[in-house]
């Protein structure tokens, strides 16, 4: 009878702390919001930060590799069709945010590249070394040329091809300009008339490609009418010298993360794809 007594104390006391919560800790469900909110603190080991919103996305971590915009802004810039010609080319960049460099040009042209590299110094933009080699991104009749190394590491030289001759002995022909990098807001636009100014001499009578070129002409005629644009002869490069585009994976390889000019430029080569190698036009 005792026992029977015992156990039913103990069922009925039971029950009521189900009800009540009594053997329990307090919870901060059944706290008022102030003291919930102390509740949480107290309870929050040292170091700690308890239940806090995210951290805000780092800028310099979503800071595009190449160019001056959100990493996340990049589909936006990306091409789907390469220039053609140096007038949209031209246009083109003028749309980018500044500063504009030549990686973050080549990083975001349409793949694959095609591009015909080499090394040697025949050249206003030279390449000492086969580890320095000269590029040329070629989207006919639109030619980009680049170097990664050397005192021309910062200028872009554009070349559009034309027909000079119906005769195939006569070597080709194009209009050449050329762009000076970074571009910033202070230097300005790089309007067709811009890039053509820059390689003009003798009061815009001559342009420096004709001392190595020749065949110098004004273009009197088609879109480029009355903008100082010239053609010159294009000098074919020797393929002895010729770099094959595994060789630039090579030195893609051993730059890894480094962000230097020379690896940024090697580097926005591989951005969208691997490149292709292509025979120069002649």
């Amino acid at each position: 009878m005792r026992l029977l007594k015992k156990n039913l104390f103990w069922g009925i006391f039971v029950i009521s702390c189900f009800y009540n919560n009594c053997s329990a800790p307090l919870s901060t469900l059944d706290l008022p919001n102030n003291d919930r909110t102390e509740n949480q603190s107290s309870n929050t080991p040292q170091g700690d930060s308890g239940n806090q919103s995210p951290p805000a996305s780092n800028p310099i971590l979503d800071k595009d590799t190449f160019c001056n915009f959100k990493s996340s802004q990049r589909n936006q810039y990306q091409l789907s069709n390469n220039p053609q010609n140096i007038s949209e080319l031209a246009q083109w960049i003028d749309t980018l945010p500044r500063p504009v460099t030549i990686p973050c040009v080549i990083s975001l042209l349409k793949s694959p590249l095609k591009i015909y590299s080499i090394y040697g110094t025949v050249s206003a933009q030279q390449a000492p070394s086969f580890s320095s080699p000269r590029i040329f991104i070629i989207n006919f009749p639109l030619i980009i040329s680049i170097v990664v190394d050397g005192t021309s590491r910062n200028n872009m030289e554009v070349g559009e091809l034309i027909s000079s001759s119906t005769n195939d002995s006569v070597p080709l022909k194009s209009i050449k300009g050329d762009l000076l990098f970074p571009i910033s807001s202070e230097n300005g636009a790089t309007s067709e008339q811009t890039l053509f100014e820059r390689v003009l001499e003798a009061q815009g009578h001559h342009t420096s490609c004709n001392t190595c070129h020749g065949g110098e002409e004004r273009l009197t005629e088609g879109i480029y009418k009355n903008k100082n644009a010239f053609t010159t002869f294009v000098i074919q490069p020797k393929d002895i010298n010729r770099i094959p585009v595994s060789q630039i994976l090579d030195f893609k390889i051993k730059c890894g993360t480094t962000n230097d000019e020379r690896c940024l430029m090697i580097r926005s080569l591989f951005n969208n794809g691997y490149p292709q190698d292509i025979d120069f036009p002649k």
